[in-house]
């Protein structure tokens, strides 16, 4: 990283303060990444309106506080695309402290989603980046949240990583909460979750829409190895799963 600064898609630059970072768990529903409330939850319409930033009807939504100006909550959309660049392991080996954003002046912005995923087959993390960049070698990670970093490559936001995703999955039921209790390991989700990204991806949304029956039948046998046993994180895949089927099906 260039100093402490963030450079983002659109040539706007962030000051990155040091040593700071926001204690919230992270909670994946595998649409999306919030830290902070969803937008359903009682409440979020006055954390909004005291904040400003970026909102995730037209991008990543990170909202920073009217006094300090620090980044206070994220909501990171999950791209659909599956993009396997080999660059996993040189982000993790990547230098990496704590850090938050802070705007250098009160405004309102747009903050671009990024556009490719990958999940590691081992379940260690969720890597989102925009896929028309060419990494350097000059990584760094600013550790904003626990287990997630956004990813700058040059000075430049590169996107984010999510260690431990299947930690972190949580159902985005209306009413819910954004946040995980705790954070469990369940080894025997990961291979599920890990399967559910190859079935639902841009690559096979032709065939969502075209309720392709063999899709079908392979999204009902991922749903019925979702349990036992009964957690949240399995209930968060076997719920998706239903609104998939109800919504093509």
């Amino acid at each position: 990283m260039n100093g402490t600064t963030l450079r983002l898609i659109s040539d706007r630059v962030v000051d990155v303060v040091p040593g700071q970072a926001l204690t919230t768990l992270p909670g994946w529903t595998l649409d999306a990444l919030n830290v902070g409330p969803f937008r359903s939850a009682q409440g979020y319409d006055a954390h909004f309106a005291r904040t400003m930033g970026s909102t995730c009807d037209f991008g990543d939504e990170f909202r920073f506080s009217d006094e300090t100006l620090l980044l206070e909550t994220l909501i990171l959309n999950v791209p659909e695309r599956n993009l396997d660049r080999g660059e996993l392991a040189a982000w993790k080996e990547s230098p990496v402290s704590p850090g938050l954003l802070r705007l250098r002046e009160r405004e309102s912005f747009l903050f671009d989603e990024t556009t490719a995923r990958y999940f590691a087959r081992d379940g260690s993390a969720l890597l989102c980046f925009f896929d028309e960049f060419v990494p350097t070698e000059r990584r760094y990670r600013i550790n904003v949240a626990p287990s997630l970093d956004l990813l700058s490559d040059d000075g430049r936001y590169y996107g984010w990583m999510l260690s431990w995703p299947v930690r972190h999955l949580i159902p985005g039921t209306l009413g819910g909460s954004s946040s995980p209790a705790r954070l469990e390991d369940d080894p025997g989700l990961v291979p599920l979750v890990h399967e559910y990204h190859q079935l639902v991806s841009d690559d096979t949304l032709d065939r969502l829409n075209e309720r392709d029956p063999a899709l079908r039948a392979a999204l009902t046998a991922l749903r019925e190895r979702t349990c036992p046993p009964e957690t949240l994180s399995r209930r968060a895949l076997r719920e998706r799963i239903d609104e998939l089927l109800d919504s093509f099906y």
